[in-house]
């Protein structure tokens, strides 16, 4: 006797916990998946494969990659590397900033954005507002 085939349409409970297998009654059951690697979860239910990565630069050192969203058209990648942060748009190097963090303290930086500006903070170094004055223009200060 053969197994009978299904077909799921439907994934937008995301990964089911192992302990829930066999728990048909729960209707996260039927919208999961038991495993999903490289895909995104469409909202109405269906899976893609997640978009690729590229290569923009080689980093100056070990450091910390900050994601900044001034808006939904104009996004940023900002690598921390010790004394330095270079800031990307679109692959393009767009600005460099000298900072006050050694490469040791990179690992202890918290921040936080807010709409322009990004606040970072570390115990032993006084806060330093990173703020995008244009769309090519950046500050940094106390």
């Amino acid at each position: 006797m053969s197994l009978p085939i299904l077909t799921k349409t439907s994934f937008t409970a995301g990964e089911v916990d192992v302990d829930l297998a066999g728990r048909g009654d729960l209707a996260l059951y039927a919208n999961g998946a038991r495993c999903l690697r490289n895909v995104v979860v469409a909202p109405i239910g269906g899976v893609r494969r997640r978009p690729g990565l590229r290569h923009v630069a080689a980093a100056c050192g070990a450091g910390r990659l900050i994601a900044f969203e001034f808006n939904t058209e104009q996004t940023y990648l900002m690598a921390l590397s010790g004394g330095r942060l270079d800031i990307y748009a679109e692959g393009d190097k767009v600005a460099e900033l000298e900072t006050p963090w050694s490469t040791a303290q990179i690992a202890q930086l918290n921040w936080t954005q807010s709409a322009d500006t990004l606040l970072v903070v570390h115990p032993q170094v006084a806060p330093r507002k990173i703020t995008r004055t244009g769309v090519d223009a950046w500050t940094i200060a106390e």
